[in-house]
């Protein structure tokens, strides 16, 4: 049951689920030591082809119908390389109840042995270190290849976390194939190229239901 300063409805401060860039909850101060909005950290928002287009902010990119989801930066990410859209989002286990703490980081390895493993999805703007934006973690999106692809791209192909590790250019990229043992490919897995990727580009995939953890 929601308490009395917990609002049912998700509230996207800027307007744009892709410019959303929170320093509390919804962008909204407490009343007393509670947000107002408190029960909208980890909400999951399904937007549909006809809406996403007033849900979206053109100089940041294009957004696609799908699933959303309203989460927070861990902290003490590093900034460097600075946050773009596309990358992957990573669950932090790290923290307590990280499972109805909604916290995401930058770092590939930080949650689990192998890098790229506990994907959360895929981020749609600069999330500053510390607040709450939204990601996507199911649907049409955007997501940055690595520098440089594995094998010939083409249309169709399946798409993997890259898993490339927490410094440079590469940090939470995909890539078109990986050539680790079959389960470690398969828990890489992400979706499938709606169109060809390109080495180092921002291209679209179709995100799988399978290609994140789904915390609820």
């Amino acid at each position: 049951m929601a308490t009395p300063w917990e609002s049912p409805i998700i509230r996207i401060s800027s307007g744009a689920l892709n410019n959303v860039n929170d320093t509390v909850i919804a962008g909204v101060p407490s009343i007393g030591s509670r947000s107002k909005y408190a029960g909208q950290l980890g909400k999951r928002l399904f937007v549909s082809a006809d809406q996403i287009a007033q849900l979206t902010l053109a100089a940041t990119g294009t957004l696609y119908g799908g699933r959303y989801r309203y989460v927070k930066r861990r902290l003490t990410d590093d900034d460097s390389p600075a946050l773009a859209p596309g990358k992957i989002a990573f669950w932090d286990t790290t923290v307590t109840s990280w499972e109805t703490a909604y916290q995401v980081t930058t770092d590939e390895n930080l949650s689990s042995s192998s890098n790229a493993m506990v994907r959360a999805g895929i981020f749609l703007n600069n999330i500053e270190p510390g607040n709450y934006g939204f990601i996507q973690d199911l649907g049409e999106v955007y997501v940055r290849f690595c520098t440089v692809l594995t094998t010939t791209a083409a249309i169709g192909q399946p798409v993997y976390a890259a898993a490339k590790g927490d410094t440079g250019a590469d940090q939470g990229t995909v890539d078109n194939l990986v050539t680790d043992s079959t389960a470690i490919a398969n828990a890489r897995f992400m979706g499938w190229a709606v169109e060809a990727p390109s080495a180092f580009g921002l291209k679209r995939i179709m995100l799988a239901e399978d290609a994140v953890w789904n915390v609820f």
